[in-house]
């Protein structure tokens, strides 16, 4: 269904209430970042600001779990009418040959493909990226021998490790959560 609703002005455009809640916005926005700089930036506060994040998680989750914050659809609306995408009809199905099609084709590939050519090409790869050389060439010659995206990427991860950002749940302790 299509309106005509963007046709028209802004209907907010001129209120009090909304120019008094922007106004509130600006104003703690402006408080945040204000003792985000205190604490030495963004990088300094990350600890803080990541256990700021999981300790309201955790207490918007108690208050989900208690009722005190009703969620449409989690705790409160919970019954709803049967799905009209539901049905053997209503998805889309592959045919299985599909699958067994696409599989075979990709063991072929892989039967012609020179192991060789993509073994000296991920070994290269793996050289270059130990080293402070541009890692798009062996990229390329890898491609061109046959190499996977997997492959790619998992000479990439031995290489240079793979990032586990700290999720910051540490900062959940005390924070008790209802039986």
């Amino acid at each position: 269904m299509e309106t005509d609703l963007l046709e028209y002005p802004d209907i907010f455009e001129g209120s009090v209430v909304m120019d008094r809640l922007t106004g509130e916005l600006e104003e703690s926005v402006q408080a945040e970042l204000d003792e985000v700089l205190a604490m030495g930036g963004a990088f300094e506060a990350i600890d803080e600001l990541k256990g700021r994040l999981v300790r309201s998680h955790t207490e918007r989750l108690r208050r989900i779990e208690s009722g005190d914050l009703p969620v449409i659809g989690v705790n409160s609306f919970t019954e709803t009418a049967e799905s009209p995408l539901g049905g053997a009809d209503s998805i889309l199905r592959v045919d299985p040959r599909v699958e067994h099609d696409t599989i075979e084709d990709l063991a072929q590939w892989r039967s012609r493909r020179d192991d060789a050519a993509v073994k000296t090409a991920l070994d290269e790869l793996h050289r270059v990226a130990t080293t402070d050389e541009n890692l798009m060439p062996a990229t390329i010659t890898l491609a061109h021998a046959g190499g996977t995206t997997g492959e790619w990427s998992q000479v990439l991860r031995d290489a240079f490790g793979e990032y586990r950002a700290p999720t910051g749940v540490s900062a959940a302790v005390g924070v008790r959560r209802p039986r």
